[in-house]
């Protein structure tokens, strides 16, 4: 028994012995801590719409025409044997104020008011004074024919305190200019509604539908030709006299009876109209540097030409020294060009002031197209600034 347990003693120890070589101890891994640093995630936002445009405020001054002493007269009566060149548009100050603000990505809003004043103590011809004021609202619709066809809308409102007359007018306005070359840049069709009346009667307004073309055209050599076509057919709220001579100072009732005892006179409520503007200009850049810019500008051109089916283009003459308005042509126009030399000054970023002086060439007193004659320049001076946001 002593033998059999000193046997199975001596196997347990053999036993863990073997086993204890067999045996691996695992060894510690001490795994040292890293600081991860997880970088910010920058969402960038497409920035929002923010209102934009201008203000410009500018004061002109339009001087005398020339040649005035070689008429005969005047400049200052209104008696005499022919007019006084540029009559009412001489030695005179016009202050603007005009701007634009774009409201939303589709709406926009266009101001301008102008105040015309006489220089002279004793100007009698008083109607070129006075305020006009337009305003006006545009809404984009949006692009159509696979955005080929820019499509807008118009509303217009306008009072011209010199003839006591206001108007609105709607126009749908079609821009087809991404159909032609690149280098017309406007091509769009208007047709449109106007609704104009004058302040001091009741019956002396009219309705026009009309059908308008406004392009413009970049040209070789720096030049840009501007070309506009107005088309439209008015309807009168009261009877107009065509091809008929009166006295200039007859009322509205004496010139009507006496073109029904006229016979070659015509009395209609309805007339068509086609006016033609085309205008040509050219910028020479003369100096610039961070702060100053001197430009020498042209422009000129017709503005407009007037077509008329009846025939209401007028010629005035005087006879014993009484003046006398003659309608007897269908057409006219007004051909002139306009050099002048201005400069531009940075304040800051979004403000510059500039000036700018030059003369206007024009056919002043006669338009009508078998007469257009006697072509005069006026002297022009002007300073205003400018504020963009």
């Amino acid at each position: 028994m002593k033998r059999l347990s000193i046997l199975l003693g001596s196997l347990l120890v053999v036993g863990a012995i073997s086993y204890a070589k067999e045996a691996v101890v695992a060894p510690v891994i001490v795994e040292e801590s890293k600081e991860v640093i997880v970088a910010p995630v920058i969402v960038e936002e497409e920035p929002g719409f923010r209102p934009s445009g201008y203000v410009d405020l500018q004061y002109r001054y339009y001087g005398k025409t020339e040649n005035q002493e070689n008429l005969g007269i005047d400049p200052d009566n209104t008696e005499g044997l022919v007019d006084p060149m540029n009559n009412g548009g001489n030695q005179r100050g016009r202050l603007q104020l005009a701007g634009r603000i774009q409201m939303t990505e589709k709406e926009k809003f266009e101001f301008r008011v102008r105040d015309w004043r006489s220089w002279r103590e004793n100007d009698k011809a008083s109607s070129t004074a006075g305020t006009e004021t337009r305003l006006r609202y545009y809404y984009d619709h949006g692009q159509y024919a696979d955005g080929k066809i820019d499509v807008a809308s118009r509303i217009q409102y306008r009072s011209r305190g010199q003839i006591n007359v206001q108007d609105a007018e709607y126009t749908l306005r079609l821009n087809f200019a991404k159909y032609l070359p690149e280098a017309v840049k406007d091509f769009t069709l208007a047709p449109g509604y106007m609704y104009s009346w004058n302040n001091d009667n009741e019956d002396n307004y009219f309705n026009k539908l009309g059908l308008d073309l406004y392009t413009y055209t970049l040209l070789p050599y720096g030049f840009e030709f501007e070309f506009n076509v107005y088309a439209g057919q008015f309807f009168y709220g009261r009877d107009q006299v065509y091809n008929y001579t009166t006295a200039a100072s007859a009322s509205y009732a004496d010139q009507l009876a006496g073109a029904k005892n006229d016979p070659n006179a015509k009395i209609k409520d309805k007339n068509f109209e086609l006016a033609v503007e085309a205008y040509i200009y050219k910028t020479i850049n003369l100096y610039t540097d961070n702060t100053w810019t001197f430009d020498f500008n042209f422009e000129g051109g017709y503005d407009p030409y007037l077509w008329s089916q009846q025939k209401k283009v007028s010629t005035t003459f005087y006879d014993n020294n009484v003046k006398y308005v003659k309608r007897d042509q269908n057409s006219s126009y007004s051909l002139y060009m306009t050099p002048n030399v201005t400069a531009n000054y940075k304040v800051t970023e979004n403000l510059k002031v500039y000036a700018g002086i030059g003369a206007e060439y024009r056919n002043w007193n006669v338009e009508a197209q078998k007469d257009a004659s006697d072509w005069r320049w006026q002297p022009q001076a002007w300073a205003g600034m400018k504020a963009t946001f």
